[in-house]
């Protein structure tokens, strides 16, 4: 017979920002009690009530929370009572999820919470790149530009949009990509050809996106069989005048002085 569960569930998150509606929902569940411990100066508490959590909030983001606080097999082995691990974004980075399955803790994850802003981002850099905005931007608020022809851009319409990662967030660029009028072609090594045209794009090797593609917009997780993927050799592999080559000179042109063209 499994043991009684305590009247009210442990939930324990750092005080990095989150959404003040994670803070209104998971407070006002009558049998959840919610701790925000700080991630500096008061280990000894955060310690404490992570040894009786049921459920550790954790973020995705590495750079947001110090090592200690990381989801590892040393954490949880100071954990006994925790049940599972939510993670704030898609990524889990923070979060060992071998040492969880060891553990039997569940991990879980907000996959596509955010696939929109994402897209939206996505395309808001093409534009920027595309049309030269940043670039405009500068020269107009130094008084170096010239004529409008010297900041002449690009239309998105008929380009080439390469998406390496057609999931939640993929597959929404891909769609913004089309309502511009944009081809648009995808490699997913988990995805065949059919479901690659459901999520709104033409299924094609990474070889082929790189050799045709004139913006790509990687949209896959960091890990072991991403890494080092977009290398020399990929750069290189890309269309003269692709994406790779006008997004250099761009961050290139916002650190140094706004000259004519």
């Amino acid at each position: 017979m499994s043991p009684a569960l305590p009247a009210k569930r442990q939930v324990v998150r750092f005080d990095y920002w989150l959404d003040p509606a994670f803070n209104r929902i998971v407070g006002e569940a009558s049998d959840v009690a919610l701790h925000t411990c700080q991630r500096e100066g008061a280990d000894e508490e955060a310690w404490a009530r992570l040894s009786e959590a049921h459920v550790y909030q954790i973020t995705a983001a590495k750079d947001e929370l110090p090592r200690r606080w990381f989801v590892t097999a040393e954490l949880l082995a100071r954990c006994p009572n925790l049940l599972a691990v939510s993670s704030s974004g898609s990524g889990c980075d923070t979060i060992d999820i071998d040492a969880c399955t060891a553990a039997s803790v569940a991990v879980m994850n907000q996959a596509g919470g955010n696939a929109d802003s994402v897209a939206e981002m996505a395309v808001g850099l093409m534009l920027s790149v595309m049309r030269r905005i940043p670039e405009s931007d500068r020269c107009m608020k130094t008084h170096t530009t010239g004529s409008r022809e010297d900041l002449m851009g690009h239309e998105l319409r008929g380009r080439t949009l390469g998406v390496v990662g057609v999931g939640h967030a993929g597959s929404r660029t891909a769609a913004l990509g089309c309502a511009f009028g944009m081809r648009v072609i995808g490699y997913d090594p988990y995805l065949d050809s059919a479901e690659m045209a459901k999520r709104g794009a033409e299924h094609v090797s990474f070889d082929e996106l790189l050799r045709t593609s004139d913006i790509v917009s990687l949209h896959c997780p960091r890990d072991a069989s991403t890494l080092e993927m977009m290398n020399a050799a990929a750069f290189s592999a890309m269309r003269p005048g692709s994406t790779s080559s006008a997004l250099h000179e761009a961050v290139s042109t916002m650190r140094q002085p706004c000259t004519r063209r």
